[in-house]
């Protein structure tokens, strides 16, 4: 069936756009992390089936990394590649096809469990008839094409072929050269130019004060927190394993769980120490540094997993380095060595977020990118290095990776809430991005920039959304998520692990509530179900993923002046309006009004409880010009706080036709054709360009971004291209 498209140029007051558009393209990394939480949400439900899916939309741009020029003659299969080199292969697939499993009750048959797509599952061996795969003790072998395994051969041989070397690339006394830093971008924060703030990492010395003035009251709930901490077997007589190469990916040489039990030995007794001045956990802490630095001579090694040990080990050392930089007891020649070191797994973040390991920027999943960025932001300040701090900023705003903002929270609703990039894939995967995410936030505020209020509190909308799906509510929406070099796409929410709370939740909360004063009504629950947040015990290594104890260090007193509703945003569609905004901290419910004119007066028109900071008005008038203000209520000096005006109107700025080319009349926005589209009759009595919704592409010029034509769930036509948070390309079926 044949499709057309007139697409014209729309501009709204409101916020009527495609910002992330549908869902983003993006890939799967092979890591094979799997976290595991103490605290858990009731078990969900069925979630609602999904319609069908789209075609893949093209991937972004990428930004052209440092090319490495092959060596070696590329192998004509790389299964048979594989086959040959499964020293590469790795402990966990993904099916791509549904297959059933024998189900394993205390070591016994008891019927199968059928494996839905897009679950990983443990890889025993494989040989050219197939590929034996474990899943919860139940053990099948299946046709190597039912796994992704054709895809990861590919991406394992293409490594080997540009002779990327098992330790990435080091500097050692320079940072590796880079492109350079673009210039401030409007709207987009930046550290203004100066010295960094030391301690600066995850925690400031007006933190540490405050932690320690709340343990010597022992206020609650920061004592109790303390007091978990206190107990935790990483302290005085944990032992201290420093290896000359931190492995991870080689089932053999592995080590990077005792790496991660070591940074958590030093977070925690540079923390004591922080908060009570005791010298024995600072001796503790300047002990395993040292100890690290003399030991650790080369980069991160391991399979292609080595990116994971180089990021989540990286951020880990770098954080608690930071936090003893100021020891008087740390002798000047260690500190130095220390910083050798940090450059190390610096090595390693950059080598993988500039070329993802040869694969296209996409194909590794959100926590791949997140743990590098904070790493290399934390080693940043730590080797006061502002030229790598700036390169993970620039990533978060403009990496090929899902690390960039607008594929981490790649769509967002009507309602408010942004779909995450990995919400299809898993839930512990999912989190442990996230928390990852809210690490590198962290560290970027201590340094006087903002991406938590990013772009309308962006991140905050994948938090909640997050936080939402995880404590078991169902009302949560999605669109299918296709990824960019996988042949399955995740048309629903994934429920496998749901009601992973990891221990994040203090830092986000009270961030935006009890310093912003910006309610977080599902952070809010998530962080109180965890409170207080405890650290690794052992069990999991993906425990060790987190430094925790976040309600001792990240808990404010409460804020004594609420925020404004703000952020207030409108989606006009199907004859209706639907409001989000940004609610304020102790607000019991909302009054939505609206008036004809700007400026009133207003007529209330609907309510909206705490959490439900979303409002669909159904009486509407196509062409009619609306003006809305929210305003809160609650207890006491919390009542009565008013949102800005939004104006809400349907406006049409400029149009580009298709006359039976990709030329404007202006002359200065000429779009290029690929794929040999064809023209004809288009709506109404102009021309239009018939795409066939997979290989044939409108490419815009700047300041318009170009990405694949695809068919939405209703057979309409997606987005081609955005320019702005206030504009849209629209398509006509």
């Amino acid at each position: 069936m044949k499709t057309w498209i007139a697409c014209f140029l729309a501009l709204t007051a409101a916020v009527f756009f495609f910002r992330g558009g549908p869902a983003t393209p993006t890939g799967r990394g092979t890591d094979s992390i799997a976290p595991q939480f103490e605290n858990t949400a009731r078990l969900p439900a069925t979630p609602t089936p999904v319609a069908a899916l789209p075609a893949a939309p093209a991937p972004p741009e990428p930004v052209t990394p440092p090319k490495v020029t092959s060596t070696v003659a590329p192998a004509p299969d790389p299964l048979a590649w594989l086959l040959g080199n499964k020293e590469r292969l790795l402990e966990e697939v993904t099916l791509v096809r549904a297959r059933a499993f024998p189900a394993v009750i205390q070591g016994k048959v008891a019927g199968s469990v059928q494996v839905p797509a897009g679950i990983e599952v443990r890889l025993v061996d494989i040989n050219p008839k197939g590929a034996s795969l474990v899943f919860q003790g139940g053990g099948v072998r299946v046709p190597l094409s039912a796994t992704d395994l054709p895809e990861l051969a590919q991406v394992e041989m293409h490594r080997a072929e540009a002779s990327a070397p098992t330790a990435a690339p080091v500097t050692k006394s320079t940072p590796s050269p880079r492109p350079p830093t673009a210039p401030a971008v409007p709207g987009r924060p930046a550290r203004k130019p100066g010295p960094f703030v030391h301690p600066g990492a995850l925690h400031t010395r007006a933190d540490f004060e405050r932690m320690a003035a709340k343990v010597k009251a022992k206020e609650q709930p920061w004592f109790e927190n303390w007091q978990m901490l206190e107990s935790s077997p990483h302290g005085l007589r944990a032992p201290i394993r420093p290896v000359e190469q931190v492995i991870r990916g080689d089932a053999a040489k592995n080590n990077y769980t005792s790496a991660q039990k070591d940074a958590a030995t030093l977070y925690q007794c540079a923390l004591r120490y922080q908060v009570t001045g005791d010298k024995e956990q600072a001796q503790k802490a300047v002990e395993l540094l040292n100890r690290w630095s003399s030991t650790m001579k080369k980069g991160v090694g391991g399979d292609s997993n080595y990116a994971l040990g180089a990021g989540i080990v990286g951020y880990e050392f770098a954080c608690g380095a930071e936090m003893m930089r100021d020891y008087p007891g740390w002798k000047g020649e260690d500190f130095e060595a220390c910083k050798e070191m940090m450059k190390l797994f610096l090595g390693g973040n950059r080598y993988f977020l500039r070329n993802h390991n040869g694969t296209g920027g996409t194909h590794y999943r959100l926590n791949w990118d997140t743990c590098n960025m904070t790493s290399m932001l934390a080693i940043g300040v730590f080797l006061d290095d502002e030229e790598t701090f700036n390169e993970a900023l620039d990533y978060f705003f403009e990496g090929v990776g899902n690390g960039c903002v607008e594929r981490a929270v790649g769509y967002v609703f009507p309602n408010g809430l942004g779909q995450t990039e990995e919400m299809g894939r898993d839930q512990p995967h999912n989190v442990t991005g996230w928390a990852f995410m809210a690490n590198f936030c962290q560290i970027a505020w201590n340094q006087g920039v903002d991406l938590f209020g990013y772009d309308n509190n962006r991140l905050l909308r994948g938090w909640e959304y997050v936080a939402k799906y995880n404590l078991g509510y169902d009302d949560v929406p999605f669109v299918p998520h296709r990824t960019s070099d996988l042949k399955y796409t995740e048309g629903e929410i994934s429920q496998a692990g749901r009601g992973a709370l990891p221990p994040m939740f203090e830092l986000i909360y009270n961030h935006y509530a009890n310093l912003k004063g910006i309610a977080t009504p599902y952070v809010k629950e998530a962080a109180e179900k965890v409170r207080p947040e405890r650290g690794p015990q052992g069990g999991h290594p993906s425990a060790y993923d987190f430094l925790s104890y976040g309600t001792l260090t990240y808990t404010l007193d409460p804020i004594k002046e609420d925020a404004l509703p703000s952020g207030l945003r409108a989606s006009w569609s199907g004859g209706q309006v639907t409001l989000s905004w940004w609610g304020s901290a102790h607000a019991e419910r909302y009054e939505v009004r609206r008036a004809s004119q700007s400026g009133g007066p207003y007529v209330t028109i609907g309510t909206a409880g705490a959490k439900d900071t979303t409002f669909i008005d159904q009486n509407v008038t196509e062409g009619a010009a609306y003006y809305y203000v929210v305003t809160s209520n609650g207890p006491g000096v919390w009542k009565g706080k008013s949102s800005t005006e939004l104006e809400v109107r349907q406006k049409l700025v400029v149009q580009y036709d298709f006359e039976g080319n990709l030329r404007d009349r202006a002359g200065q926005h000429h779009a290029v054709a690929e794929g040999a589209p064809a023209y004809t009759q288009g709506h109404g009595r102009g021309r239009a360009i018939e795409l066939d919704g997979s290989k044939t592409i409108s490419r815009c010029p700047p300041p318009l971004r170009t990405t694949r034509i695809s068919r939405s769930p209703r057979g309409s036509i997606g987005t081609a291209a955005r320019i702005s948070s206030a504009s849209s390309i629209s398509a006509v079926t």
